[in-house]
């Protein structure tokens, strides 16, 4: 999908972008910063409770992204890691809802059609026909909770409308 370069792979920042999404897949959106990942860990770190159903929502959102919308990602705006970030967040919204239980949950149905909304955002991003404002949270970093909300709102309210 292009969303990370060799030079990112080399600095492990998918690593650690895998870090931060299974980090809201636990304690829902929250904002992104070392010391919060590090809490993570080391919460996390001797008996990871949950990890083979956090392991089956990963696997099953990045699938899900592949099978709908897979093949445009890479022509997309969401090759930005932090428009993939929201893009991901999204997903598992639809998927599982974002303060859901990680007791073992039945995935909700995503069909086909939601590539017109990853479609459709992404073609508003690149135009920048948006907001100042927006445009303006769309070209940041994840690291910002209200970043972060108004992102997974801008494509929520794509896919709402």
């Amino acid at each position: 999908w292009k969303v990370f370069t060799e030079s990112d792979i080399a600095r492990m920042s998918e690593v650690e972008e895998v870090s931060d999404l299974v980090s809201t897949m636990i304690y829902g959106l929250k904002g992104k910063s070392q010391p919060a990942l590090n809490k993570a860990y080391k919460d996390n770190d001797e008996i990871f409770s949950v990890s083979k159903e956090i392991t089956k929502r990963f696997n099953h959102v990045m699938n899900k992204i592949d099978e709908t919308a897979g093949s445009i990602l890479p022509t997309s705006a969401f090759t930005r890691s932090a428009l993939f970030n929201s893009l991901f967040v999204f997903y598992y919204d639809l998927c599982y809802g974002l303060d859901s239980s990680l007791e073992r949950l039945t995935p909700n149905t995503i069909d086909s059609s939601i590539l017109n909304v990853v479609r459709t955002a992404s073609s508003r991003i690149e135009s920048g026909k948006l907001s100042e404002e927006l445009a303006k949270v769309l070209r940041g970093g994840t690291g910002n909770l209200e970043s972060r909300k108004e992102r997974l709102e801008f494509i929520q309210g794509i896919h709402n409308a």
